[in-house]
């Protein structure tokens, strides 16, 4: 259902709910990668809770730590758990049946733990903080609302997705970067009043530019600089226009977004229920990639969540039927060059008939290709940290057999690289 990152290490959760509301029971754990091989840990063979993990997360600043949610209204089984070295250490807020039911769960920048939290006094939303020191959780609930989802953080404000149609929406509650003081935070409600398709957000996360990408039950929208709009009386959201057939459509119209991330270049990756995931470009207004199950190794079209490991370049899809890693070509990405490599290289066309790809550019790269005496037959500017190009010259047609170089500069022309290419038709 979710998974989570950290360094060398993978936990995969196995849960689910039908209709963002009713536990779907596998009476399964989470899957652990501790950097050399897969644990299932013994606690969840041999005992007698059933379980509904939700999301399980690594302690970054103890990485042998792991928190995961119990999402079922069993008293003395739903809850907050603290895992150890994959041993149990202990259970929290397990009782109240269907009341405060914990979700998802997030670790900030400064490793603050954040747990998404529905049916507080059965009609409202929020989060718990976990506190270090008292080994607890305190609770801040100040939303009329229902079902959540995992929460996000970024630069002191947490995201709460809700799914609901009627009393959903994203809580943007601004905690200022210290949660435990609540006397000076902020909060607000994006609903269909701020341009949102509908209240239901399913999925919402924010790009390198401090845009808000929120999916609902039935479209997306965007919205800019989340600590100002805080403060407004009445923001507002934007659709993403594309143009289909010479007119303008909205983006994903009448889809359920079930995840959207963003990679180290600012594209988007983007799930819909029942259609699979789309690689769009940072704007969302072309389409790189579409992956289904008809053409790829995708188990199921409806990918629950997404993860991009920017040290590598790998793509996570999950899903209820099994977990898939892409070979992406995005790695972290600067104003400077990483280690450029093209692939396949050589290109021969006949064992690949593709685009060579280039990995490992700057956030802006300018491109020229020259053939070996020094004639221009191909520039482009690159954004994102990667490049395809299809061998055609500037008249549209395939390059010759023999070799290309490829000139790069960065933006404000700091730094540069070169690459060869052999090319055999």
């Amino acid at each position: 259902y979710k998974i989570n990152l950290h360094e060398n290490q993978i936990v995969i959760s196995t849960g689910g709910r039908d209709a963002f509301n009713t536990p779907i029971y596998r009476n399964l754990g989470y899957y652990h990668f501790n950097g050399t091989s897969w644990v299932y840990p013994e606690y969840f063979k041999n005992s007698n809770i059933l379980f509904n993990v939700m999301d399980a997360v690594i302690n970054p600043s103890k990485p042998s730590e792991i928190f995961f949610t119990n999402f079922t209204p069993i008293d003395g089984g739903k809850g907050i758990y603290r895992m150890n070295n994959n041993e149990f250490e202990k259970r929290y807020v397990s009782t109240g049946g269907w009341l405060n039911r914990s979700i998802g769960c997030t670790f900030d920048e400064n490793n603050q733990l954040f747990v998404s939290v529905s049916g507080v006094n059965s009609d409202r939303i929020g989060f718990y903080l976990y506190n270090s020191i008292t080994d607890d959780f305190n609770l801040v609930a100040p939303l009329t609302g229902r079902g959540v989802q995992k929460p996000f953080t970024k630069s002191g404000i947490l995201y709460i997705p809700s799914p609901d149609f009627t009393g959903g929406g994203l809580l943007v509650y601004d905690y200022k970067n210290t949660p435990a003081s609540t006397g000076d935070d902020r909060f607000k409600i994006l609903r269909k009043n701020n341009n949102l398709p509908a209240d239901g957000v399913v999925s919402a996360n924010i790009d390198k530019n401090d845009d808000i990408w929120i999916g609902t039950r039935i479209g997306l929208r965007i919205i800019s600089n989340p600590s100002s709009f805080i403060s407004e009386e009445n923001p507002q959201a934007e659709p993403i226009i594309i143009e289909e057939n010479g007119l303008g459509e909205e983006l994903f119209r009448d889809s359920s977004i079930l995840q959207i991330e963003v990679d180290a270049g600012n594209q988007k990756w983007i799930s819909i229920d029942d259609g699979g995931v789309f690689y769009l470009s940072s704007t969302g207004e072309q389409t790189l990639k579409h992956f289904t199950k008809e053409n790829s190794p995708l188990p199921s079209n409806s990918v629950t969540d997404i993860k991009v490991d920017n040290k590598t370049g790998k793509v996570y899809f999950v899903t209820l039927d099994g977990v898939m890693v892409y070979q992406g070509d995005v790695l972290n990405v600067t104003e400077d060059f990483g280690d450029v490599l093209v692939y396949p290289n050589p290109v021969v066309y006949s064992k690949y008939k593709g685009n060579v790809r280039i990995r490992g550019l700057a956030e802006k790269t300018n491109i020229r290709i020259t053939d070996a005496a020094g004639n221009l037959v191909h520039q482009a500017v690159s954004r994102g940290g990667y490049y395809e190009w299809n061998l055609n010259n500037h008249r549209g047609v395939r390059v010759a057999s023999g070799i290309y170089f490829v000139l790069m500069t960065n933006a404000d022309g700091t730094d540069t690289a070169t690459a060869k290419i052999a090319v055999v038709n």
